[in-house]
C-alpha cells in the first residue's frame, strides 16, 4: 500500500509496483515545464528592448522610404545608395542582442562557479533584492542531524524510542531521518503518512503514533509535556493518548554561514531566518549568527504567507531553502535559491541552484547580478545612441553602404564584447 516515487532507491529486498501516474505527474515533466517556463520568461529589461525593437524596425522602413522619396527630387543618381546606406547601417541587432548577450554572459559565469539559472528574471529580482530570508535545516545549517539526548516521557526505554522512532522515519524525507538511519528497524508500518513540515503518523494495532513538531503530536497526546530546556532541535514522540518522549538533535552550522550572513548585513539587506523548526535552537541559531528577526515553527503555507506580507510591503524577497515544506515560498519569493542537497521539488521551484552548498555563493550571485544589469544599460544605452546619430549622417548622404555595413557589424560586435565583460 506505500507509495514508491519514481527516482527512489531500493536498497534491499524485491518490489512489486503498479504504476499509478503518467508522464506528466513525473518528474521528468516538472523539470520539463520549468525549462520552459524559464525560456519564455524576461527581464522588464529584455522585454522593453524587444518592444523598442519591434518599433525600430517599422521605424527604419518609414525613414528609408522618405529618405529615398527626398533624394530622388535632390538628386536621383544617389536615391538607391543612400537608402541602402540607412537601411543596412540602423541596427536593430545590436538593440536585441544588448539584453541576450548579457544574460547569456552572466549565466555562463555562474555556470563555471557552481550556481544554475532556472530563470533569466531571476538576475533582475536578484540586483533589486532588498530583504534575504533563510530556511534553517539544511540551508544555514548542515542538515547532518545526529541524536544528542532522549527524554524518556513512558515506561518504554531508550532502545525502544529509538527504534520507533526509527521505524516512524522510514516514511519521512526531512533530514532528521537520516538521524536513525543507524539503527535497526524490524517491519514496518503498513501505513504511514509524511506531514510536510509537522511530521510522521502511522497506524498499528487501532493505535496512532506520530513523530514530529510539539503541536502535531500533541492532537492526538494533549498531555505532551513542553520540550527540554537545553537547546537542541527537539522531536516529540508520542502514540493515541500518551507522550512517549522528547528525542533531542543537533546540527551544525555550515562553516560559511557567519560570513555569507554577515556579508548580507554589511551591505544593508534585511536577513531574517524563517523555520519550521519551533525548538529553542532556532532562537540559538539565529543569535549565533546575529540575525534579529526570526520566525520559527511556521507550517510551509506561513512561510509564504510571511514572504507575501513583505512583497505587499514593497520589498523585494530572495529566499534560500532546500527542503520540500521550502518548494511554495522558493516558488512565492520575487526570486530563490536552492542549496545542496535540495529535494528535488525545490530545485525546480528555485530560480538559482547552488551546486556545492556554498552560502557565500547567495552574495557573489548578487554582485554579479548587480554587473548584469549595469551591462545590459549600457548595451540598450549603446544601441540606442548609435542609431540615434548613425541613421541622421546616413539619410544625409554622409556614410557610403560599405562604412555602413562596418558599423553595423562594429555595433553588435561592441554590445557582445561588453556583455561578454560578466565571465571574466
Amino acid at each position: 500500500g506505500d507509495a514508491i516515487y519514481a527516482g527512489t532507491i531500493n536498497r534491499e529486498g524485491l518490489l512489486e509496483a503498479t504504476v499509478t501516474g503518467g508522464y506528466r505527474e513525473s518528474r521528468l515533466a516538472l523539470l520539463m515545464r520549468s525549462v520552459r517556463r524559464a525560456e519564455h520568461e524576461k527581464p522588464a529589461l529584455a522585454r522593453l528592448a524587444d518592444h523598442i525593437a519591434a518599433w525600430f524596425v517599422g521605424g527604419i522602413l518609414l525613414i528609408a522610404a522618405t529618405t529615398f522619396l527626398v533624394w530622388l527630387q535632390m538628386d536621383p543618381a544617389r536615391a538607391l545608395w543612400i537608402t541602402l546606406s540607412v537601411l543596412v547601417i540602423s541596427c536593430p541587432c545590436a538593440l536585441a542582442l544588448a539584453t541576450p548577450a548579457a544574460l547569456t554572459a552572466a549565466a555562463s559565469a555562474l555556470r563555471s562557479r557552481g550556481v544554475l539559472v532556472n530563470s533569466e528574471d531571476a538576475l533582475e529580482s536578484l540586483a533589486a533584492c532588498s530583504t534575504l530570508i533563510f530556511d534553517k535545516t539544511g540551508t544555514l545549517t548542515e542538515g547532518s542531524l545526529h541524536i544528542t539526548q532522549v527524554a524518556l516521557l513512558s515506561e518504554l526505554g531508550e532502545r525502544e524510542i529509538l527504534q520507533l522512532g526509527a521505524k516512524l522515519q522510514q516514511h519521512s524525507s526531512h533530514p532528521v531521518a537520516t538521524a536513525f538511519s543507524h539503527i535497526a528497524v524490524t517491519g514496518s508500518f503498513r501505513w504511514a503518512n509524511y506531514v510536510v513540515g509537522a511530521g510522521v503518523e502511522a497506524h498499528e494495532n487501532n493505535e496512532t503514533f506520530r513523530i514530529g513538531t510539539e503541536r502535531f503530536c500533541r492532537e492526538i497526546a494533549p498531555q505532551l509535556p513542553a520540550a527540554p530546556d537545553r537547546p537542541l532541535f527537539w522531536v516529540a514522540l508520542c502514540k493515541t493518548d500518551t507522550p512517549l518522549a522528547w528525542i533531542g538533535f543537533e546540527d551544525k552550522l555550515r562553516p560559511e554561514a557567519q560570513a555569507a550572513i554577515q556579508n548580507a548585513l554589511d551591505e544593508g539587506l534585511d536577513v531574517e531566518l524563517l523555520t519550521g523548526d519551533g525548538s529553542a535552537q532556532a532562537a540559538a541559531v539565529a543569535n549565533t549568527l546575529g540575525l534579529a528577526t526570526v520566525h520559527s515553527g511556521v507550517t510551509p503555507q506561513q512561510k509564504l504567507e510571511r514572504v507575501q506580507i513583505l512583497q505587499r510591503a514593497g520589498e523585494n524577497v530572495c529566499m534560500v531553502g532546500d527542503g520540500l515544506n521550502d518548494a511554495a515560498v522558493l516558488s512565492g519569493a520575487d526570486v530563490s535559491f536552492a542549496v545542496a542537497g535540495a529535494t528535488d521539488l525545490a530545485r525546480t521551484q528555485a530560480s538559482l541552484v547552488i551546486v556545492d552548498g556554498d552560502l557565500q555563493k547567495v552574495n557573489e550571485t548578487r554582485k554579479l547580478a548587480r554587473r548584469c544589469r549595469r551591462i545590459m544599460k549600457q548595451n540598450v544605452i549603446w544601441a540606442l545612441l548609435y542609431n540615434l546619430c548613425a541613421i541622421p549622417m546616413a539619410a544625409m548622404g554622409l556614410v557610403p553602404p560599405w562604412m555602413a555595413a562596418l558599423g553595423m557589424s562594429a555595433s553588435s560586435l561592441l554590445v557582445v564584447i561588453n556583455a561578454l565583460r560578466l565571465t571574466r
